[in-house]
């Protein structure tokens, strides 16, 4: 699922290159090539504050999901520097569900 977040994380980093902050919502999507596409949203911007994009979210957990933001980027973004990031071991690939194909096939 890394590597699946990575990809659509990637959709996030073109958006941002095309996105005006100082325009309206509405006025971005507009200008994107055939609207958003697949993959609805953008990266964010490292050192930018979100609080005020933040108004639905109850005070105490806002802390929390600007962090999530923070980690997500440092993760996933590929204009981030990922050197000094620690990919939690349970993020770790489990099982290949590859198929397997030197196995031998049967005939019936």
């Amino acid at each position: 699922m890394l590597d699946f977040a990575k990809d659509r994380y990637g959709t996030f980093d073109g958006n941002l290159k095309r996105w005006d902050f100082e325009k309206p919502a509405s006025e971005n999507i507009q200008k994107m090539i055939g609207g958003w596409g697949y993959m609805p949203g953008v990266a964010i911007e490292p050192g930018k504050d979100y609080t005020k994009y933040l108004t639905n979210v109850p005070e105490k957990n806002k802390p929390k999901v600007l962090e999530a933001l923070q980690f997500t980027f440092d993760v996933c973004s590929s204009s981030s520097d990922k050197s000094s990031i620690e990919i939690p071991e349970e993020w770790e690939t489990a099982y290949d569900m590859r198929p397997w194909n030197e196995y031998p096939r049967q005939k019936f």
